[in-house]
């Protein structure tokens, strides 16, 4: 603790806020440059990853939205696509990765003006240290994961709900709220219970609701357009929202299984090779007749799962670096110490509404998740508002 309370004191003599910014900014990028070269510059580790990858050069050789050949949703498109734009560069794996390292590093900003809002400078200056060196957070620029992305999108949705909650907002800045609802939606689905109760405060009466419904149209339509006349069906975001809800309420799943060893049994590799229409409709039947045979197993293991989603280290189910017990242990140090301090932050700014809405919106988002799986991936992209919880315990806040 006193080893914080001379950084904050340093932060605070740092008067000169180029100066600032450059040093955090340097400070992030280097770390995440670090993390690059130690996981493997130029490689790529999980099946995901190169499901992305396939799929954003597929989109760069004019091949549209596919994988191996053949017209997909298996993901939402916005990552892809923010790949494929970085494609236009280069197809080096390390180009996408620096150019992660880059917007990441760029994050320090979001971070330190969405502290700023809730406390004061040197709190806000401790959050922008504190993310640009945390590790788990630096890693997300070492793979090919859309949880980066969302990590950015949460600190700016946060960020204007802050700015925007208390005040008469116009339409033209529900529609922008829309939008952003949008992007997230289509880069991680799973961000839209995160931002349930910003998007309560914001949008409050029926004029506001409609103009964030056009953003959001506007956002999914060309998508959700795109699939049905590729699949002849209704497919507003990706085809495996059943299957992996039958991957987390099935007889093979375990409270940290996840999904790939299930996908990996016999029955799951059966429900993979059919067609996409028939297989819908088998994870569809299989797990809604597994929730009504055994609904105790079900809810037993629902809080096993929401646990899950808080464990202090990743359960890789591929061998790499990041796998490795000196890995494991530096994920999970770092998190504890971050969680220590802000629970810290929690308690002694709890009579706040702000801060009891950043809680209960992080506990809704690890709810939302355990109706399927979780993972500590999935935590990921949250952190960042662990990160300025914990800031909230140095300086004064600002009610």
């Amino acid at each position: 603790m006193k080893t914080m309370q001379k950084i904050s004191i340093l932060l605070a003599r740092i008067g000169n806020k180029k100066a600032f910014w450059a040093i955090i900014f340097l400070l992030a990028l280097s770390i995440r440059l670090i993390m690059i070269f130690l996981l493997g510059a130029n490689k790529l580790h999980y099946g995901d990853e190169f499901t992305y990858y396939k799929i954003a050069t597929s989109l760069t050789n004019g091949e549209g939205f596919s994988l191996n050949g053949e017209p997909t949703a298996i993901v939402s498109p916005a990552y892809p696509t923010f790949l494929a734009l970085a494609m236009i560069f280069s197809k080096s794996i390390l180009w996408l990765k620096l150019l992660q390292a880059v917007l990441a590093s760029l994050g320090v900003i979001l971070v330190y003006n969405l502290a700023k809002r809730l406390t004061g400078s040197i709190s806000a200056k401790i959050a922008a240290l504190a993310y640009a060196i945390y590790p788990p957070i630096a890693y997300l620029s070492a793979v090919l994961y859309p949880q980066l992305l969302g990590s950015l999108w949460i600190l700016a949705i946060f960020y204007l709900w802050l700015l925007w909650k208390n005040r008469k907002i116009n339409a033209a800045k529900t529609f922008l709220w829309g939008i952003l609802i949008g992007i997230g939606l289509s880069l991680i689905p799973m961000l839209l219970i995160i931002a349930v109760i910003p998007s309560y405060q914001i949008l409050r009466r029926p004029s506001t609701i409609a103009s964030a419904l056009a953003g959001i149209i506007l956002i999914l339509a060309p998508w959700t357009v795109r699939n049905s006349i590729k699949f002849n069906r209704f497919i507003p975001l990706s085809t495996v929202g059943w299957a992996n809800l039958w991957a987390g309420n099935c007889e093979y799943t375990t409270p940290s299984s996840g999904s790939f060893p299930i996908y990996r049994t016999s029955e799951g590799k059966y429900l993979q090779s059919l067609p996409m229409d028939q297989s819908i409709k088998e994870y569809r039947k299989r797990v809604l007749n597994y929730i009504c045979k055994h609904p105790v197993r079900v809810i037993y293991m629902y809080p096993l799962k929401f646990i899950n989603f808080w464990r202090p280290y990743p359960k890789p189910i591929t061998k790499t670096k990041a796998s490795s017990v000196k890995y494991k242990i530096i994920f999970a140090v770092s998190y504890l110490i971050l969680l220590l301090f802000a629970i810290k932050g929690m308690i002694l700014n709890w009579s706040r509404p702000e801060i009891k809405a950043i809680v209960f919106s992080m506990l809704l988002f690890a709810a939302g998740y355990a109706i399927f799986f979780t993972r500590v991936r999935f935590r990921l992209p949250a952190e960042v508002l662990l990160i300025v919880l914990g800031s909230m315990c140095f300086g004064t806040a600002n009610k």
